[in-house]
C-alpha cells in the first residue's frame, strides 16, 4: 500500500483535491435548495382576514347591441317601375306607414285581359257540362226502360212457374188418391178371388146328387162372388189408369218447371248484364258530368285566381311598413326595375338584445331569465341590466374551413336597462350572473383545502400563532372569493391561504435544468 501511495502520489492528491472541491459543491448545492424551498414555502403561503362582502359569481361573454324585432320590406311584386321611395336611411318610420309606391300600369292591362279570358273559359265549360248532363240522363233512361222490361218478363215467368207447381201439385194429390183407389180394389181383387177359389174347392167336393141344397148354394155364391170379382177388375183397372195418368201428368208439370227455372235464372243473368252495362254506362256519364263540372270550377278559379292576383299585385305596388323603427338600409331608387328583392329594412329601437356565444365549459350554468351585467363603451360606466332570454339547445355550427375546435352555444340576452346612448351594433361586454350574495362572510378561494373525503376546510390562525383546521359549508364562489359558513368562523379571524406556484417557481427543475445535480 505504502509503495501504491509513493508510485502514485500525485494521482492521490489530484483525487483529494477533487474530492474536497465535489463536497464543497454539494454542501452549496444542498444549501441553495434548502434556501428555495424555504423562499418558496414563504411565497406559497401568507394569512388574510376573513371579511363580510357581496359576492357574485358570473360567466363573462361578449356580443353585439340588435334589435329584438327586424322588419325586412319587400312588395309581392316584380317587373315593375319604382315610382318613389318615401323614407330615407336613419328616418323614423311607424307601423303602416307608406313606404314606397311601384307602377300599375302593366298591371292594370294585365287585369283587363284576364277578365275577358275569364268569361270565355267560364262559357266554354257550361257547355260541357251541359252536354254531359245530356249523356247522363239519356243513360239513366235506358237503364230505367231495360230494368222495367226484363222486370216484367221475370214476373210473367215467375207467375208460369206459380200455375204449374199448382198442377204439378194437384197431379200429385190425384195421383196418390187414384193409386189408393186402385190399391183398394186390387186387394179387394185379391181376397175375392182367393174367396171364390175356396168356394170352387169346396163346390167340388160336393156331391150334387147327394147335396143339390149345398151345392146349389155354393154355386150361386161363386156366382155372386164373381160378378163383385169382376166389378173390382174393372175398377181398379180405372183407378190404375188414372193414377198413370196422373203421374203422368205430374212429371210433365215438373218437366216444364225446371225448363221455366232455367228459363228465369237466364232472364235473371242477362237482367243483370244488361243493368252492369247500364250502371257502367250511369256511372260514366256521371263521371263526365262530375269531371265537367270540375273542370268548370277549376277554370272558374283558375280564371279567378289570375285576377285576383294581379289585383293582389296591383295593391302591393303600394308598400307599407311592416313595424315601427329606424330605416338602416334603402335598396331601392326611384326609376329602378323592381325585381322582388328587398326595399328597405326596418329596426325597431324600442327594444333591444344582444346575441353571444358561451363555450361549452360553461353552457351547463347558464338558465333562462338569469340576470345579465351589461356594459358598452356608449354608456360609459353605467351598468345595464338584463335577462337570458334562450339558451340554444345545439351547438352553434361552425364556419365552414373553420379549423377552431371550440364548441359553443347561442345565447341571446335581453336588454331591460332603458338608455338612449344605446345603438345597433355597440359591442357589449356581459357578466350572467350564476349566483349572488349581499353581505356574506367570505374567505379567498385559494384557503380551501379539501381532505380525502373531498369536505373543504381552512386553516384558522389561533392568537398563539397556532392552525386550527376549520370545516365549512362553501356557497357562492367566484375566481377569488368564496362563500362560507361555520359556528368556529366569524369576520375578522385570519386563515392561512396557499397558493400553488409549483408551475411557476420549482426550484429542484431549475437546479436540474442547470446541471448540477446532474454533475453530482
Amino acid at each position: 500500500m505504502k509503495k501504491f501511495f509513493k508510485k502514485h502520489k500525485a494521482l492521490v492528491i489530484v483525487l483529494v483535491v477533487v474530492g474536497l472541491i465535489c463536497w464543497g459543491i454539494g454542501s452549496l448545492i444542498h444549501k441553495a435548495k434548502v434556501m428555495g424551498e424555504e423562499m418558496l414555502a414563504s411565497m406559497q403561503s401568507e394569512t388574510v382576514t376573513v371579511e363580510r362582502r357581496n359576492l357574485v359569481s358570473a360567466v363573462p361573454a361578449t356580443g353585439k347591441i340588435s334589435s329584438v324585432n327586424t322588419g325586412t320590406v319587400i312588395a309581392e311584386v316584380s317587373g315593375v317601375d319604382v315610382v318613389s321611395v318615401l323614407f330615407a336611411e336613419g328616418d323614423y318610420v311607424n307601423a303602416g306607414d307608406l313606404v314606397c309606391v311601384l307602377s300599375t300600369e302593366d298591371l292594370e292591362k294585365n287585369l283587363a285581359q284576364a277578365e275577358a279570358s275569364t268569361e270565355n273559359s267560364v262559357a266554354s265549360a257550361n257547355i260541357s257540362v251541359n252536354s254531359a248532363s245530356r249523356n247522363l240522363k239519356s243513360a239513366q233512361t235506358q237503364s230505367a226502360v231495360t230494368a222495367e222490361r226484363y222486370e216484367q218478363q221475370l214476373k210473367e215467368t215467375e207467375q208460369d212457374i206459380k200455375d204449374y207447381e199448382n198442377m204439378r201439385d194437384q197431379s200429385s194429390d190425384q195421383y196418390w188418391s187414384a193409386l189408393g183407389e186402385a190399391n183398394k180394389y186390387k186387394d179387394l181383387v185379391t181376397s175375392t178371388s182367393a174367396k171364390i177359389a175356396a168356394l170352387k174347392t169346396q163346390q167340388q167336393s160336393i156331391d150334387p146328387d147327394v147335396s143339390a141344397g149345398e151345392y146349389g148354394t155354393v154355386t150361386s155364391d161363386i156366382a155372386t162372388l164373381t160378378v163383385q170379382l169382376n166389378s173390382y177388375q174393372a175398377s181398379y183397372a180405372e183407378y190404375n189408369a188414372a193414377a198413370s195418368e196422373h203421374l203422368a201428368n205430374y212429371n210433365s208439370y215438373v218437366a216444364k218447371i225446371e225448363q221455366l227455372e232455367s228459363s228465369k235464372d237466364s232472364v235473371k243473368q242477362n237482367y243483370e248484364d244488361a243493368q252492369r252495362s247500364n250502371e257502367s254506362n250511369v256511372a260514366a256519364s256521371r263521371d263526365s258530368v262530375a269531371s265537367a263540372r270540375l273542370s268548370k270550377e277549376n277554370a272558374q278559379m283558375t280564371a279567378d285566381n289570375q285576377v285576383d292576383q294581379i289585383k293582389d299585385q296591383i295593391e302591393a305596388c303600394n308598400v307599407y311598413a311592416p313595424i315601427s323603427g329606424i330605416v338602416t338600409s334603402v335598396s331601392v331608387k326611384e326609376g329602378d326595375k323592381y325585381a322582388g328583392t328587398q326595399i328597405l329594412t326596418i329596426e325597431d329601437t324600442s327594444a333591444y338584445e344582444i346575441v353571444t356565444e358561451i363555450d361549452e365549459y360553461d353552457i351547463g350554468k347558464i338558465k333562462t331569465g338569469q340576470k345579465v351585467v351589461i356594459k358598452t363603451n356608449g354608456t360609459g360606466d353605467e351598468m345595464l341590466e338584463g335577462h337570458v332570454k334562450s339558451v340554444a339547445p345545439r351547438a352553434t355550427v361552425p364556419i365552414a374551413g373553420s379549423n377552431s375546435g371550440n364548441v359553443t352555444y347561442k345565447v341571446v340576452i335581453a336588454v331591460d336597462t332603458k338608455n338612449e346612448a344605446l345603438r345597433l351594433d355597440m359591442t357589449a361586454k356581459l357578466s350572467i350572473v350564476l349566483s349572488e350574495t349581499d353581505n356574506t362572510l367570505t374567505v379567498p378561494y385559494d384557503s380551501l383545502i379539501y381532505d380525502d373525503d373531498n369536505n373543504p376546510y381552512v386553516e384558522k390562525v389561533l392568537e398563539d400563532g397556532t392552525v386550527e383546521n376549520v370545516y365549512v359549508t362553501v356557497g357562492v364562489t367566484n375566481d377569488y372569493y368564496a362563500e362560507v359558513s361555520s359556528e368556529n368562523l366569524k369576520e375578522g379571524d385570519t386563515v392561512n391561504v396557499k397558493r400553488d406556484l409549483s408551475e411557476v417557481f420549482d426550484f429542484n427543475a431549475l437546479l436540474e435544468e442547470a446541471g448540477a445535480e446532474g454533475g453530482m
